[in-house]
Order: C-alpha cells, then structure tokens, then sequence
C-alpha cells in the first residue's frame, strides 16, 4: 500500500509545476472576470440605493394608469416547428387571459407540419383574433426566417384590412404570456423602439436541476445585468421572447436589410436584433414592474405583488440544456463577433466584452474544478505518502493572493445569485442555487467546447 500511494505522490510532483502554472492561468481569469462582475454589481448597488433615496418622487406605475393610456393596436409573432403539443394550450391561455383588446397572434407554421398547422386552426375557430400563417418553405428554417414571412404576411394583412400595428411582440410556442405585458408595451411605446420585460423559468420541483440552473442565471440577469446595462448606455438584447418593437423600428430595418429584418445568418437572430437598434441609435429599456394583482392568493387577506414577466419551462434534461446553450454561444460569441465586430461605443463595446468573455472563463471554470482536485488530492497523498512533498502555495506568493482574490469573488457572485433568486423564487430555491453553480458551469463549458 505504502509503494502504491509513493508511486501517486511520484505522479503528483512530476504534474505539479504544470498543474501550477494552470492554476496560475486559472486564478488571472478568475480575479479579471471577477472584476468585471464587480462593476455591475457596484453600479446595481449605487443605483439602488440612489433609487432608494429619491423614491418617494417617481410615481409607481400601477395598472390603473397602464389601463388609462389609449390601446395601440399590437401584433404578436410566434414562430411554430412541431409545437403540436403546447401550442394550442398557449394560444388558447394568450386570448382568455391577455388584459388587452386591441391585439392579434400571427403564428409562423411550415407545409410540413400539418399537426401543428391543425392545432391552430383549432384555436382559430374559437378566437378571430388568431391567424396562422404557412411560410414558404419546408421545415424546420431557423426563427428569423419564419419570422420575417410572419412579418411580410402581416403587411398583406394590413393592406387587406386596412387595420395597421403599432406594436410587434415576439413570443415562443411555449411561453406563459403575462396578461399585464401588453399593458405594459403601450404605456411605454413609442418613447422606445424595443422593451424587454423579464422572463422567469418556471418554479418546478428542486429536482428538476437542469431547468434551474436557467431559473438561476435569468434570475441575476433580468433582476440586476440587462437593467445595469440599459442605465450605461449599453445595449438591452432582445430575449426573444416578452420582446416588443415599434413597427416603424420593423421598416426601418427592413429598408436597410432588404426586408430582412430578422437576420438570418446567427442562431441568436434576438440579441443581433436588439444590439442593431443600438447602433441605429434607438431606445431599448429594459422594465421591470411589479403590480398588484386585483386577486388574492390563499392565505393572504390583501393583494400581492406580482412581477410582469414572461414564463415557460427550459430544458430539463441535461443533453437538451448543451445544445440549447450551443446554440446561444454560436450566435452570441461566434456569429456575433462575425457579423458585428466590435461596433459602438465604449459601453456597449464592454457590454460585448462581457457577453463574449465565456468563451474563456466556461472552459476556465472546468479547469479550475481539476486543479482544485488535484490539490485535494495533493494535501491528501502528502500525509499518507512518506516522500517529501513540498507545499503547495506558498503565503504571500502569486498564486496564494490570486487563490484568496478568487475564492472572495466566488462567495461574492454566490450570495448576489442566492440573493436574485430569493427575490423570485424564495429562499429554499435560493439555498440550493448554490450548489447548483456547479453543474451549471458544466453545461456552460460543455456548450461552449461544443459550440
């Protein structure tokens, strides 16, 4: 036993000076990213609090004074591949529940897909306010090609009609619409070209692990990061869902596109949408609002406070979530450093610095799990091995300060995630988001090697 575990120790030393300067790579990444958190962080802290000391002067936006502004007439856009199971429950739940009259749902389906094609028809048949749509070709195209026959079918219908939007609001076949978002879209619209409200996973079961750790980033990002981003003069991208724009943001860009206006040529046609207004020099915000709902839940004598958000169910399965987030990578670090470069001003640049920089710290963030074993291992082999084993970290070297920066950032981004989460979901979805930091980043590393 004692040659077997001398023959590891043997091993250990022989890796230790790469290992170190990995460890070495890993900390540099980790303390310069951190810092970049940081600055969010801070800005978020200072305008909270700025917020918090000349408050009593904003008026609340309450739903009586969204209720009382004049309804512009909204089109929603939903672009529908085999969505035969979901799509007519969404519908359906759009038109009974959506606090709005003067709207209508165009839904993009393919000549190939006859089963979700009938869904719709479904529906239609119950509520005039539905229309389907058959694009061109055969299924699947990416979204933005739906999306752009969608949006070439709306214009024959208003000609038709003679019945013109204001407003375009981007929806998935899955989405839980909120019934106040449309509210929300004409109270703001047309000060703003495009408003993004905040999209929420759904509160499954804990054990649904995978589907939370979305639950956890969206949570940090559309409580804290896109509203940040907004109040630097940076950019708010489009979610692709609870997304709405002015038509005339539509025509502008389809004048400039060739009536392209979503482009094809990147998997994330959303965020390229919302980082092109930008640099056409349109208003994007990012809203956050919590209303009263007029009813009570169980248990509780007054009206509660409810966010006006987007939900739906992310993926659930591990396998489901890296493809997903392939995608997303593609087309936010690859396509988009292709197709726009480093466009803008200072702060949307940074803005772009931070969405890109996963294309080192997802794979960093795995490596550090294997140095960490390795020390693990390392201390462990020290004690029982009766080799001389020089120590690991010297106090007061580089690696030690890079380890203890490190390790104060990594409580730092807990506690703000444990903190979003509290705010949407509770405490005990808080608790767990802790843990699940790790298998998050392994489907952020594997999506991003993949990607």
């Amino acid at each position: 036993m004692e040659n077997f575990i001398n023959l590891i120790a043997d091993f250990l030393l022989a890796i230790y000076p790469a290992v170190y300067i990995l460890a070495l790579f890993c900390g540099v990444v980790f303390v310069a990213s951190g810092f970049t958190d940081l600055f969010f962080d801070l800005y978020f802290i200072a305008y909270s609090i700025r917020r918090f000391i000349v408050g009593r002067k904003w008026q609340p936006l309450t739903l009586e004074r969204m209720e009382a502004r004049e309804q512009q007439r909204i089109a929603i856009f939903i672009a529908a591949w085999k969505e035969a199971d979901v799509i007519a429950n969404t519908l359906t739940h759009a038109c009974e529940a959506i606090r709005y009259r003067n709207y209508d749902i165009f839904v993009g389906t393919y000549p190939n897909d006859a089963a979700t094609q009938s869904e719709v028809d479904k529906v239609a048949e119950k509520y005039e306010r539905i229309h389907k749509v058959v694009v061109p070709e055969n299924g699947p195209t990416n979204k933005a090609s739906n999306l752009n026959h969608v949006f070439n079918a709306l214009q024959k219908y208003e000609s038709q009609t003679h019945q013109f939007y204001d407003i375009i609001v981007i929806h998935d076949s899955e989405d839980i619409i909120h019934p106040y978002s449309l509210l929300v879209y004409n109270y703001l619209i047309p000060r703003m070209d495009m408003v993004q409200i905040p999209v929420f996973p759904l509160a499954l079961p804990l054990r649904k692990v995978t589907h939370w750790t979305y639950a956890d980033e969206f949570a940090e990002n559309h409580t804290k990061l896109l509203r940040v981003r907004e109040l630097m003069g940076g950019f708010v991208p489009s979610a692709g869902v609870g997304t709405a724009f002015t038509k005339r943001s539509f025509q502008m860009l389809a004048l400039q596109d060739f009536q392209e206006i979503f482009p094809t040529d990147t998997l994330t046609e959303d965020y390229q949408l919302g980082l092109q207004l930008n640099l056409n020099q349109m208003k994007s915000a990012f809203v956050q609002v919590r209303i009263k709902n007029p009813e009570t839940q169980a248990g509780q004598k007054e009206p509660y406070l409810e966010w006006v958000a987007t939900q739906a169910v992310f993926p659930t399965d591990f396998k489901r979530a890296v493809r997903q987030k392939t995608r997303w990578n593609i087309g936010i670090i690859f396509q988009g450093w292709k197709n726009i470069g480093w466009r803008g001003p200072l702060a949307v640049k940074w803005n772009l610095l931070n969405d890109r920089k996963a294309l080192i710290a997802a794979p960093v963030n795995f490596l550090a799990y294997l140095v960490f074993i390795y020390f693990l291992l390392y201390a462990s082999v020290a004690n029982l091995s009766s080799n001389s084993m020089p120590a690991l970290i010297f106090r007061g070297s580089l690696l030690w300060y890079l380890m203890i920066l490190s390790a104060i950032f990594m409580f730092w981004r807990a506690i703000n995630r444990a903190y979003a989460v509290n705010k949407i979901y509770g405490w005990l979805p808080a608790l767990t988001s802790v843990p699940r930091i790790i298998w998050g980043n392994l489907i952020n590393f594997l999506a991003v090697i993949r990607a």
